[in-house]
């Protein structure tokens, strides 16, 4: 990208991430989330991947890497996640990879181990995305980046930038929605070790959005 939309897309990504709770490191830190924009994105991928073979993280196989780097999407993500114990979840952190695997006792209040997200790549493709504005793009970027979404979600009627390739759209999200912010921030807030996250999620949402 030319330097300023460069800079426009790093500053926008760390403003959603400070904005969900998520702590921004020093300039000089070790970086966990690389957005990566090209116009020649499998080979990209697998040319990165055959220089790196750790890149992506295989615990679950590599069937659903390779088939993501031959995938038509035009914005790929990778979540490198792993188990860990319950109160490293919100660190979206390098360090969660020295505690993965590992777990506690659970019980019916507690889960015994939750996954968590120690890295994200991010590889979009510009001739998909080359109608689209940098701000909705970005936005989006942030948004699955930061919540690692189940392919092909039913959304319902949730005003939301996920449905900026849904073609049956007349009019495209310009950027996130007060529904996106506040399931970030309640995403970030709950706590992930209950077994009622969730209903906490819907309830800090809930809260915010009627405010």
């Amino acid at each position: 990208l030319p330097f300023e939309q460069g800079k426009f897309v790093f500053l926008r990504v760390s403003q959603v991430a400070s904005e969900a709770g998520i702590p921004l490191d020093s300039q000089d830190c070790r970086p966990n989330l690389a957005i990566v924009m090209t116009r020649e994105p499998v080979k990209l991928l697998q040319d990165w991947w055959s220089e790196q073979p750790g890149l992506f993280n295989r615990d679950r196989g590599v069937a659903g890497i390779k088939r993501k780097i031959r995938t038509d999407a035009p914005v790929r993500v990778f979540h490198n996640a792993c188990s860990v114990p319950p109160g490293l979840s919100k660190t979206f952190s390098p360090s969660v990879m020295a505690h993965c695997n590992s777990g506690t006792l659970g019980s019916k209040l507690k889960r015994s181990a939750i996954r968590a997200i120690y890295s994200v790549i991010v590889v979009v493709d510009l001739q998909q995305t080359k109608d689209l504005g940098i701000g909705p793009l970005t936005d989006y970027i942030a948004m699955v980046s930061l919540a690692q979404i189940r392919e092909n979600s039913d959304l319902g009627t949730a005003p939301t930038i996920l449905r900026l390739f849904d073609a049956t759209d007349v009019a495209r999200p310009q950027g996130l929605s007060t529904w996106d912010q506040a399931f970030l921030k309640s995403l970030y807030d709950a706590d992930s070790g209950s077994v009622m996250q969730l209903s906490g999620i819907k309830l800090r949402m809930k809260r915010d959005l009627v405010r």
